[in-house]
């Protein structure tokens, strides 16, 4: 492995399972970031990750597992039970063994109407906490611990109480579609879980379009969330049709430096630059691009 997930502020404050650090729910948990463990030239690959993967299925036929248009009609790779399509059998295999088993048969009519109003992909953020809360439920977990969404920092997105109200009206219908009650249920499915995943995710969903405010899939990558953000960057992120998540080195970077990506577009003007990322991500940026651009100001 060429990278390692820690602490920027202390490279041998590793973040895993078994660390102190993983292991405390009361401390505030210390921002982390990827770190290399060795040189890493240009072009080349440090992380290809898979990632989850949703589409609102209005824009053709696709897996739903890793997002490849389907071509063909397998019956082994077809759901016997709700007759959901996959496009292989390794696919259905992973979804059957990770989520699909809590959402098989069960209506998702009412979600996807809902979610096919949307304009932008942040709208695909509700399939993305229900494929979630799937895989807490399948495998006896609660949200909140399921590995990728654990260690992700809470987002600064400003909610109204109306914001609320329409938000908890949902996922009530959201959880009885699941086969869960919100009160009974709510150790592991209390509202503040659903508010507290939709802070965590919506600041980490890729998204791609059909067509101008017409949002086909989003996708989380629980790796590449972890990296920070620079103006700057010493690499980019490139996604393929199947889903994956490519992160390629922009030029040399040392052992021990940490990766930076950009998360939007670095030749925005510096004012814009940290408008957004102070109102989307809470965090001024202090890159050497943007210092020497507030500089010349």
């Amino acid at each position: 492995m060429t990278y390692l997930l820690c602490r920027p502020d202390d490279p041998t404050q590793y973040i895993g399972e078994s660390s102190p650090v993983a292991r405390s729910s009361t401390k505030k948990r210390p921002q982390l970031g990827v770190i290399t463990r060795e040189l890493i030239k240009p072009k080349e690959i440090i992380l290809n990750e898979p990632g989850i993967l949703v589409n609102n299925g209005l824009y053709g036929p696709k897996c739903n597992h890793c997002n490849i248009f389907l071509t063909k009609i397998d019956s082994k790779s077809t759901c016997k039970q709700c007759g959901q399509q996959f496009c292989s059998i390794d696919c259905y295999q992973e979804a059957f063994d990770s989520y699909h088993k809590a959402l098989c048969g069960k209506d998702l009519s009412k979600i996807m109407a809902y979610v096919a109003r949307g304009i932008s992909c942040s709208s695909l953020l509700h399939l993305v906490i229900l494929r979630v809360l799937a895989i807490a439920i399948q495998n006896n977990q609660h949200p909140l611990e399921v590995i990728g969404v654990k260690y992700l920092t809470i987002g600064t997105n400003e909610t109204t109480s109306w914001d609320i109200y329409r938000s908890c009206g949902f996922y009530i219908e959201l959880l009885e579609t699941l086969g869960l009650c919100p009160y009974r249920d709510s150790a592991k499915f209390d509202f503040w879980v659903y508010y507290t995943l939709s802070n965590k995710l919506i600041c980490n969903i890729f998204g791609e379009y059909a067509a101008l405010r017409k949002p086909a899939n989003g996708k989380f990558h629980p790796f590449t969330s972890f990296l920070n953000h620079s103006c700057c960057p010493n690499a980019v992120y490139l996604q393929n049709r199947h889903g994956r998540m490519s992160i390629v080195a922009n030029q040399t970077i040392e052992k021990g430096q940490q990766v930076f990506i950009s998360y939007f577009n670095s030749n925005l003007p510096v004012e814009i630059r940290q408008t957004l990322l102070k109102t989307t991500f809470g965090f001024i940026c202090k890159c050497h691009h943007c210092v020497s651009e507030l500089e010349k100001d």
